[in-house]
């Protein structure tokens, strides 16, 4: 049984299991989406470890890394894992930090806001203060994502983040929630 577990009619959000492993390496690790990622499992074992440490965390309660997967049920009942969100608490039950990776497959289809709404729904729900998204600029299908859902911009940060794959620093738009405001951009969609 998942420990972490939402759901909003056919999509629903767990965290990762030993058997999202490979999904999730190749979804964070495909041409089209890597860019992006701050993490990129560079094997299979990689995932596998971080399933096994979060058991028994949830997402915005401890410090360590949890990954959510998003998952999609079909008319015939069939589960189709289409991404994941990361998220690490800098501020444990008051404030965290999210993103998320979809299959390129899956993007297009709404399905990055319905998870992030049902997600933040949860968080704020369960007492957190704040959340933040960090985005590269050149990431335009993220930061209209995160403008869509009504995150506020704060600022850039130029030069902020060295990326040892792409051998360059990259700048990061910084976003925002407050639970105050949760709920007047949750009725806005």
């Amino acid at each position: 049984m998942d420990t972490f577990y939402l759901q909003d009619d056919e999509l629903s959000l767990r965290g990762m299991r030993a058997d999202d492993a490979a999904f999730v390496q190749q979804c964070r690790t495909h041409p089209d989406v890597v860019r992006f990622q701050s993490w990129r499992p560079a094997t299979v074992a990689e995932v596998l470890a971080l399933a096994g440490e979060q058991q028994g965390r949830a997402p915005g309660m401890q410090e360590e890394p949890f990954q959510v997967v998003i998952a999609l049920r079909d008319d015939q009942g069939r589960e189709h894992r289409v991404g994941d969100m990361g998220t690490g608490a800098f501020d444990p039950g008051r404030q965290m930090e999210l993103g998320i990776a979809l299959h390129p497959a899956w993007q297009g289809r709404g399905l990055a806001s319905r998870a992030c709404r049902l997600l933040l729904g949860h968080l704020f729900a369960a007492g957190l203060h704040r959340v933040t998204a960090r985005i590269d600029p050149r990431n335009q299908a993220s930061l209209r994502l995160f403008e869509r859902l009504g995150f506020q911009y704060e600022g850039l940060e130029h030069q902020c983040a060295w990326d040892d794959d792409f051998r360059e620093w990259a700048d990061e738009k910084l976003f925002a929630m407050l639970a105050v405001r949760w709920p007047e951009c949750d009725r806005a969609r």
